[in-house]
């Protein structure tokens, strides 16, 4: 586990086989408000780019996040970065990772984020299920120029 001063990171996974493996970014006890419970951002992979998103960007934000008091979890879908292929629908493994960050306390909600095909699979899961309560979706696009 890393600590710095306001958050800390953790190894997730859903299993011991690996599945879903991430990292768990969370708030100092300082910094998180023991009465309400913070929703959970989840962070789904852009394209075949593992949990740390195109140029970092997932890491920055999940930390930058859990300074804010907000947990964040940038997680592999399956066969993506250090996660084992299981063939399973991502709406399954994003539920089971939901379960599995309410079994261990870290929250019952989540906001669920992605960008370019991170944001259909957010979609498609928000639309699924019922504990996602808010979505942040980037979908870049490319104007074609004479260069």
């Amino acid at each position: 586990m890393t600590k710095a001063a306001d958050i800390s990171e953790e190894v997730f996974s859903l299993d011991r086989q690996g599945t879903a493996v991430g990292i768990l970014t969370r708030p100092s006890l300082t910094t998180q408000d023991s009465e309400t419970q913070t929703p959970c951002v989840l962070f789904f992979n852009a394209g075949l780019e593992h949990r740390v998103g195109p140029n970092r960007l997932y890491v920055e934000l999940a930390r930058y996040l859990a300074r804010l008091g907000f947990p964040a979890l940038r997680f592999d879908s399956s066969g993506v970065g250090d996660s084992l292929y299981t063939g399973d629908d991502i709406n399954d493994i994003a539920g089971r990772v939901v379960d599995k960050l309410s079994e261990r306390g870290v929250a019952d909600q989540v906001i669920v984020c992605g960008i370019c095909s991170g944001a259909d699979d957010a979609h498609r899961f928000s639309v699924a299920d019922s504990r996602v309560s808010a979505v942040i979706l980037l979908d870049g696009y490319c104007a074609k120029t004479r260069r």
